[in-house]
């Protein structure tokens, strides 16, 4: 069940010249660079992919607490307005 197929050192057994071995272990380290270097751009990918939602959270949260001033502003402009009633003879009228 966990056996594995096979690997570069059997190449020694099966009497094949030492060229075969020596290019199949340069195969198996370069694709486990390859593997390696995958696996740290994932993670580099991940971190900025954090630092960008928490920037986000950040703006959106900044976009509330501006919201929410400038409304408090209009609200309290609103309160500080008061309806003048039309004089009881407006320039032009007739009396």
């Amino acid at each position: 069940m966990g056996r594995r197929l096979v690997a570069c050192s059997d190449l020694n057994e099966w009497w094949i010249p030492d060229v075969a071995e020596n290019t199949c272990n340069e195969i198996v380290n370069g694709v486990t660079a390859i593997a390696d270097a995958a696996l740290a751009v994932e993670k580099e990918v991940a971190n900025a992919a954090n630092a960008i939602k928490v920037a986000a959270e950040s703006a959106l949260e900044a976009a509330k607490n501006a919201y929410t001033e400038v409304t408090r502003w209009f609200e309290q402009l609103g309160e500080d307005i008061q309806c003048v009633r039309a004089p009881s003879n407006p320039r032009g009228s007739p009396r």
